[in-house]
């Protein structure tokens, strides 16, 4: 049996066209004035967030495309396995496309719709949402067209991550790896099932803002993007993933069934996807029994989330669970759901993270939160998650002084992340004269030779404007340099945390404009030699290829011995490879 997959191109088109203005419009003298009582910054901040999707589009371009210097690519994608997996996006700074990551940054964009969606309208940014999220829709929809079968991954690590130009000349055909009901992948079934259900819900006729405060203000859902028909498609794929996450046999992650498409994003677990996707689920179907088999998978026993310590990521969505089931348990008591006990469990949470008693989770000198393991391969990613959900929950906290103290955790991290900061600057391509300059992208650098990434050319080509980068190593510097991927990478992650942080900012009415427009002066760039996977320490001057040698060697060895459990592993695996691709 074959699925039919849900193509639709946006129902409905902006009044007029965004385009990003000028990094000098975010260098404001003066507070900004309200426009319909938006910010102009935050809206600006927004709609260049979303801009950055267009960027990264594969596939044939629509005749509307905003982003000038891109052009149709990879359209025989999925050819050489006879499905066709052409459009989607280009997952980060190279070509390859990723779904599992992808379904979290789909979530977690339909998850801030949701709970702060009046931005979208407030701001005319309601069609540029509606066309990113079946962007990616449509494409997830491509990788589950059999209804046993899931794509997750497009592209040959090796050949993809050695290709450093344009996309006009991307090698291709390219290979595609899939998971199955034979061969499981329970992580990425149950994240697609999310990314699914979720959008599923959002577009429903009957969606309810999701809370986030006990006030009952309604601030989120975006009324004009609901579409039953589209819902309908939506849901069948969330319904059909969902039966192969949690049927299918054995449970195990999809880089145990298919190592090669691990390799960019080794998985830890499937637990944490199956509780993540249950409460989706049961959101999208309004049936508690989809949570409660969900939550079996769920931190086990009184005060479970005492010792949870982990970063929240398209890798492990843990500190995800009780914020969510909060809101669902708020919203629909009918389900049954304990709203202490997840309440508990949240607080648990950012209790430890404010009074530092998290194991392997500090703060730099400058404030930025750094999960040990996770910050150090992109250091904003994990922080902007955090004050994503402190954010949402900060409302539904059980005292206020919790709630005023939630706020200001999330507030903290978004203001370190828009200049203030040492770096005098926010860390988002576009945004202000003193935004990054370099970010480590294929596309946008304009260059093609790989052996001088930062040399050729000299100046990046063409702006990425809305483009997060990876951000600041653990003494709060920032080098700006292209080859130095763990700080100036982009990546489709990275911005869903910024888009929630924008629309959150909007829809609760906040008028003071963002820290990088009191950036007076240069961009505060760290000189010298940077100290991260990018630029590892080099000993008896070591030639480059000798290094790259090395790296191979050490790659072989390890999954050779290592074999199927050093998965866990995720961002020493991640680091490696990357070493291979940056020839260090």
């Amino acid at each position: 049996m074959t699925l039919l997959a849900s193509f639709a191109s946006a129902q409905i088109r902006p009044e007029q066209v965004y385009q990003p203005p000028p990094a000098s419009s975010g260098a404001a003298s003066q507070q900004s004035n309200l426009t319909n009582g938006v910010n102009p910054q935050y809206a600006d901040l927004l709609g260049n967030a979303l801009w950055f999707y267009d960027a990264q589009r594969s596939g044939a371009l629509p005749d509307d495309n905003r982003v000038s210097w891109r052009n149709s690519s990879c359209e025989n994608d999925g050819s050489l396995n006879n499905t066709d997996l052409s459009g989607g996006w280009y997952d980060a700074g190279d070509y390859v496309k990723a779904t599992y990551p992808l379904c979290w940054t789909m979530t977690s964009i339909a998850w801030s719709a949701l709970s702060f969606g009046s931005a979208y309208q407030r701001s005319s940014q309601d069609a540029y949402l509606d066309s990113t999220l079946r962007w990616g829709l449509d494409w997830l929809s491509k990788t589950h067209s059999d209804k046993d079968t899931l794509w997750v991954f497009v592209g040959n690590p090796t050949v993809d991550n050695q290709y450093w130009s344009g996309d006009q000349n991307i090698p291709d055909p390219r290979t595609s790896y899939s998971v199955t009901r034979q061969n499981p992948g329970t992580d990425a079934f149950a994240s697609c099932a999310a990314a699914f259900a979720a959008a599923t819900y959002l577009y429903s006729e009957g969606a309810a803002s999701l809370p986030t405060s006990t006030n009952g203000a309604q601030l989120g859902g975006v009324s004009s993007i609901r579409n039953r028909t589209y819902s309908d498609a939506l849901l069948r794929h969330a319904d059909g993933l969902w039966d192969l996450a949690i049927n299918s046999s054995p449970k195990q992650v999809y880089s145990m069934a298919s190592p090669t498409a691990g390799q960019s994003y080794p998985s830890s677990d499937y637990e944490s996807d199956l509780a993540f996707a249950g409460l989706w689920m049961t959101l999208a179907k309004g049936d508690a029994s989809y949570a409660n088999q969900g939550l079996a998978f769920y931190p086990q026993g009184n005060n479970a989330f005492a010792s949870v310590n982990t970063a929240l990521n398209w890798d492990r969505k843990t500190a995800a669970l009780p914020v969510l089931a909060t809101q669902i348990a708020q919203l629909n008591t009918s389900l049954g759901l304990s709203i202490s006990r997840f309440q508990t469990d949240a607080e648990f949470y950012f209790d430890n993270l404010l009074n530092n008693k998290m194991a392997d989770v500090s703060q730099t000198k400058g404030g930025l939160y750094w999960w040990k393991g996770d910050s150090d391969g992109a250091s904003l990613n994990p922080a902007l998650n955090a004050a994503f959900i402190a954010d949402l929950y900060s409302g539904l906290a059980t005292t206020s002084a919790k709630t005023t103290a939630y706020r200001s955790l999330a507030d903290s991290q978004v203001d370190y992340f828009l200049g203030d900061n040492n770096y005098n600057g926010p860390f988002i391509v576009g945004q202000h004269p003193n935004s990054p300059q370099n970010p480590h992208s294929a596309m946008a650098s304009g260059g093609s030779d790989i052996t001088n990434i930062n040399g050729s050319p000299p100046k990046e080509l063409h702006v990425l404007y809305g483009a997060v980068v990876g951000g600041p190593d653990k003494n709060d510097r920032f080098f700006d340099l292209r080859d130095d991927y763990p700080q100036t990478e982009i990546a489709l992650d990275y911005n869903a945390p910024l888009i929630a942080a924008a629309v959150s900012r909007i829809a609760r009415n906040v008028t003071k404009d963002p820290p990088y427009t009191l950036s007076s002066g240069g961009a505060n760039v760290a000189s010298g030699r940077p100290t991260d996977a990018a630029y590892p320490a080099r000993k008896h001057g070591l030639a480059t290829g000798a290094q790259i040698a090395i790296a191979v060697v050490v790659l072989v060895v390890f999954f050779g011995a290592a074999g199927g459990i050093a998965w866990w592993q995720r961002e020493r695996l991640r680091w490696w490879y990357r070493e291979r691709k940056m020839g260090l």
